[in-house]
């Protein structure tokens, strides 16, 4: 069997804008696996290594020649059957090294609906029917324009740069100023859109400027940056610039007017963020957004299209009306343009790695087509291991020198090698080079696909979304699939699909036609009530996820079915679900402090008697629930206690994950039946703890025996899965836990897996034992 990984032979562009000869990245990188007839000549720009199998400029296989768009249409498990299917046999992304020595185009790229009625009308300049969003990682010092400046800068620049005023003209400049005037900041989203249009009319004033009056305001603009540099572009109102100085601000306009003279784009310049990345530094641009690149080498990814609208700093087919149609006129510090990059949780480093401070980071931009991973191997011998993906990755080595492993197969890598690496392969790359440690960096940059999490997602959340569809699902089915789930996303990735506790209970508020009702908690917690918040009677609820995953529509779902039928019972009774800090943004004992001042909020602030407070959770709510309870009698050295109160009337736990201990007969008995694994409590229970010792309150089943006969609660309910991991560990748990709380009563759900009634009822179609069995226990507490 073929072992999926090529070494790639990559195409270069010469357009205008790129560097010079052996200046430019992307030529110096094609020549280390050029064809024959390829050189690089000295006086000759280069400015786009291109790596995909767009038919544009296809890469192919060095060994055979054959292009990498035949070989994964030959062999759809190099893409994986589900990128293949979804991306009709190509690679679903473009992966790039841009050198650019002057402007390229002020562009946009358009997004899917639009991308195929260009390409309808007009194949010749819009060549595919496919979206371009984009993401950018400088390699060298880059300078580029992206995105609308914040309202306020460009109100600054009409009313100090006379000849863009006078460009615009003074009526249409006045109307916005007027429009936008002390709403600047404003993020009511009526008064966004106003400014948006109010953006949309004075920019497209300015994109149909003949070109008679922009060659005369360009004479004045370059003559007042030439003549006054240090106060080109002020007033005296406002002496602020974007460059931070007025002389960067005039020589950038001088090069520009120099590479482009009497363009349009000296003066969209005014209108865009002016961005400065260093290396490793990222930004993302969506579709229908409007930017520029200036100077600077980069790595580029983007969804596989060649689709560019544009409109100045280029020679080529320009399509104005186009792009003053089609953008969103989003306005932003550039700080909101910027990724951010995180620790990526799938490559693991060897002991060398990590002593030398070595890194893998993954750039996540808010798409399924791409990420790319930047690996920084710092000392010979460092090497990181790739887990296997669910499709396909392209590799690039950027500097030093190292190797390549899939399977038996082993490459050697230089600055510049290219490699595809297939679906479901394991990759491991190591540092050969030699040297001082301070030289000896191997860089690679590692852009793929990995749809197979975001199906997953979408078709199991999709179960709690509505009523349609859950009997179509065997629970064996669906945690399989929620285990697979687990595995394969980051933390990150699940807080950007779920979204934040908040927008899941809103929605799920509206939907039943009721009005949210949001309490902000000390240090950052959330309180969101379910019922009548004056109700004599309160459930503090703290939910589950590994401490990493926001609450889910399963948990709204399940708790407001309890809510109401327990009032319709009479029994005045509430509900206050906690949204707290998550990892790895924020760790313990963070979301225990936070879910003590949800206690303290209702006890305090709202004046309830503690017989009528009850405090639940599941999973690592669970634990913050029992935590809290400890806190009472024993309280944690870093939160205020809770003094003198009497004790509460209840408190339940779902599946509390009290043991941080993962293993045991349970572990290996259900892992192949539960919607979680022993792997994904590890690396959920090492974020939480972020190298701090466990303890007590972290990990209750520490806590001595002793310290729960003061517990400050009248009745106890404890609620298990027979067919869960941590099964063992709850046992354990209840066991030492009903020695000294006689009145704990322990219920476990037979053929039931982890928090059912929140996950597993969706699957199976039906109410679940541990539901049934907490609205029973309500009933009698209340």
């Amino acid at each position: 069997m073929q072992v999926p990984l090529l070494r790639l032979q990559c195409g270069v562009n010469s357009y205008d804008w790129g560097k010079i000869g052996q200046e430019s990245a992307a030529a110096r990188y094609a020549a280390t696996t050029a064809a024959p007839d390829f050189s690089i000549e000295s006086e000759k720009p280069y400015a786009e290594l291109w790596m995909g199998t767009h038919p544009s400029l296809p890469s192919k296989d060095v060994e055979t020649q054959r292009t990498l768009l035949d070989m994964v249409q030959d062999n759809q498990a190099l893409l994986s059957k589900e990128v293949s299917e979804k991306y009709g046999g190509k690679l679903p992304f473009l992966f790039k090294v841009l050198s650019v020595n002057k402007a390229l185009s002020i562009q946009a790229h358009p997004n899917k609906k639009l991308a195929e009625k260009l390409h309808a009308r007009d194949p010749r300049n819009y060549p595919d029917d496919n979206h371009k969003p984009e993401m950018t990682i400088a390699i060298t010092p880059f300078e580029g324009l992206c995105g609308f400046r914040p309202l306020a800068e460009i109100s600054h620049f009409l009313n100090a740069v006379a000849p863009l005023r006078q460009l615009i003209g003074t009526d249409a400049v006045d109307q916005f100023l007027g429009a936008v005037k002390g709403s600047e900041d404003s993020e009511d989203p009526t008064v966004m859109q106003k400014n948006k249009d109010a953006l949309r009319i004075v920019f497209t004033a300015l994109m149909n400027s003949s070109s008679e009056n922009i060659e005369a305001a360009t004479k004045e603009l370059t003559a007042a940056a030439q003549n006054s540099p240090e106060t080109f572009g002020t007033s005296a109102s406002t002496p602020e610039t974007n460059p931070s100085n007025p002389a960067e601000l005039a020589a950038v306009i001088t090069r520009l007017n120099g590479q482009f003279p009497n363009d349009i784009g000296l003066f969209v310049f005014f209108f865009l963020n002016f961005v400065k990345l260093a290396p490793g530094e990222a930004m993302f641009l969506k579709a229908d957004d409007i930017h520029a690149y200036v100077s600077g080498d980069i790595i580029e990814c983007m969804a596989s299209s060649d689709n560019v609208v544009r409109a100045g700093f280029t020679p080529k087919f320009k399509d104005v009306d186009t792009l003053t149609d089609m953008l969103t006129y989003s306005y932003a510090p550039i700080e909101e343009q910027k990724l951010e990059p995180k620790e990526y949780p799938y490559a693991i480093l060897n002991a060398s790695a990590y002593s030398s401070a070595s890194s893998s980071m993954l750039y996540d931009p808010p798409i399924e087509e791409f990420s790319v991973v930047k690996t920084d191997l710092k000392r010979t011998g460092a090497k990181a291991t790739f887990d296997a993906l669910g499709g396909p990755s392209i590799l690039i080595c950027t500097g030093g020198t190292g190797k390549i492993t899939v399977g038996h197969k082993t490459e050697e890598v230089k600055e510049g090698y290219v490699f595809f690496v297939g679906a479901d392969a394991e990759c491991i790359i190591e540092n050969t080079g030699s040297g001082a440690d301070e030289g000896n960096v191997f860089t690679t940059f590692k852009a793929f696909c990995d749809i197979t999490g975001t199906a997953l997602y979408n078709a199991i959340t999709g179960i709690f979304r509505g009523q349609s569809g859950a009997s179509g699902y065997g629970l064996h089915i669906g945690n399989a699939a929620l285990r697979k789930l687990c595995n394969r996303l980051s933390a990150e990735q699940f807080q950007y699909m779920n979204g934040p506790t908040r927008s899941v209970y809103e929605t799920a508020l509206q939907k039943k036609g009721l009005q949210p009702e949001t309490v902000p908690l000390k240090h950052g917690a959330q309180g969101h009530w379910i019922g009548n918040k004056n109700a004599k009677n309160v459930v503090i609820y703290y939910h589950g996820g590994g401490f990493a995953v926001p609450g889910a529509a399963g948990h709204m779902t399940f708790y407001g079915s309890v809510i109401d039928t327990l009032n319709a019972e009479g029994h005045d009774i509430a509900l206050f679900l906690i949204t707290y800090s998550l990892t790895p943004h924020a760790v313990y004992p963070t979301q225990l402090r936070q879910a003590v001042e949800a206690l303290r909020y209702i006890l305090t602030e709202t004046n309830r008697d503690p017989a009528n407070v009850i405090v639940g959770g599941d999973s690592a709510g669970g634990n913050l629930a029992v935590a809290v309870l400890l806190h009472l009698s024993h309280p944690h050295p870093e939160i205020e206690p809770l003094s003198d109160i009497a004790p509460l009337a209840g408190l339940f736990a779902f599946a509390p994950w009290v043991s941080f201990v993962h293993e045991g007969a349970s572990m290996q008995e259900n892992q192949y039946k539960d919607m979680i694994g022993p792997e994904i409590l590890n690396r959920w229970s090492h974020m939480y703890l972020a190298g701090k010792e466990s303890d007590a309150w972290s990990e209750p089943n520490r806590a001595p025996t002793e310290w729960w006969r003061d517990a400050k609660v009248k009745e106890v309910l404890i609620l298990a899965g027979r067919d869960e991991i941590l099964f063992d560990s709850i046992n354990a748990f209840v066991k030492k836990f009903q020695s000294v709380v006689p009145n704990t009563k322990y219920l476990v759900g037979h053929g039931e897996t982890h928090v059912a009634p929140v996950y597993g009822a969706g699957f199976i179609g039906k109410e679940t034992q541990q539901g049934n069995g907490l609205k029973e226990w309500l009933q009698s507490r209340l």
